[in-house]
């Protein structure tokens, strides 16, 4: 009897596979890399327009996805466990020999493998450094995979997972716009970060006093995932005003405050892991009082507090 019916999405999956029946668009590209360039993985323009490179970093311009070829799956390349097993050395899977021209899916839905748990509508991360057992750089994951301070996974746009995994496997990655990288909120060495502050009424929670809500975001307006030491100063027209103290409803952790008899107003504190922190500003006269926040890589943030 012939096939009447044909599956919509493939129900064996391997990494760099086509994954719908939707119109894609892939660019040829040359392995100049010297070695195998596996199937699956982010890749980044080289050094000519016409080839391609291993993710080294976040200074390259991303150019799309290597997609899987029956026509050098037999080219005398180790098999491993699956296409792509993350953690293993690149020469137990699959992939396009050095100097062969490479399929690159630019815009569709392909098969990737990522190395934990990913939500779907989730945007992708990039492997930019190994890190423990994942060590395969241009493989995806669902977070930034912090070291030491700094992400070893880099979130990049013009991507989106529309499948979800519970651990290590394969989902399938859309490709719908210009890819490119994006800021984590991890990463550290300059201005990357914001902070949004919100005053509340003068008074609400204790007299002559305002008390004031903040959150860090990542450069791309998100919610960071870790805390941050958060600098808090004041500046009154008069002095010994303007003292600085814990809010009501106390918000991060390790608060301590300095307030002189004269000269400026300093404390200091740890932020929630997403980012969330609070404290309080009390001055008895009519004046505005200016409040310099920093946080970690983060742009100061001045925010004026007018007291009746």
């Amino acid at each position: 009897m012939s096939q009447s019916t044909y599956g919509i999405e493939p129900s064996q999956l391997k990494a760099g596979m086509k994954a719908d029946i939707c119109a894609d668009t892939c660019k040829s590209y040359k392995n100049t890399t010297g070695a195998k360039f596996p199937f699956g993985l982010m890749a980044v323009l080289g050094a000519a327009d016409d080839r391609a490179a291993r993710v080294a970093g976040v200074g390259e311009k991303l150019i799309g996805v290597t997609v899987h070829s029956h026509g050098v799956s037999d080219q005398g390349l180790a098999v491993g466990t699956s296409d792509l097993a993350f953690g293993a050395t690149d020469t137990t899977v699959y992939g396009y020999p050095d100097k062969r021209v490479m399929d690159v899916m630019r815009v569709g839905v392909v098969v990737v493998a990522v190395e934990g748990a990913v939500s779907a509508e989730s945007q992708p991360y990039v492997r930019i450094a190994a890190n423990g057992a994942n060590t395969v750089l241009g493989g995806f994951r669902g977070d930034g995979d912090v070291a030491a301070g700094l992400s070893t996974a880099r979130r990049i746009r013009g991507a989106r997972f529309i499948t979800s995994t519970s651990a290590a496997g394969f989902a399938l990655l859309f490709i719908f716009g210009e890819l490119g990288w994006s800021v984590d909120d991890a990463d550290v060495g300059g201005d990357l970060g914001l902070i949004r502050l919100t005053a509340g009424a003068e008074g609400a929670i204790a007299a002559n006093a305002i008390e004031v809500q903040g959150v860090i975001l990542d450069a791309n307006g998100l919610p960071i995932t870790s805390a941050k030491a958060v600098h808090i100063c004041t500046t009154p027209t008069t002095a010994d005003l303007g003292d600085i103290a814990a809010a009501g409803t106390p918000v991060g952790t390790g608060f301590f405050a300095q307030n002189p008899v004269t000269g400026d107003n300093n404390a200091s504190m740890l932020s929630t892991a997403l980012g969330l922190f609070a404290f309080r500003v009390t001055n008895t006269a009519v004046e505005v009082t200016d409040v310099l926040v920093d946080a970690d890589s983060c742009r100061q943030r001045v925010l004026r507090l007018t007291f009746a």
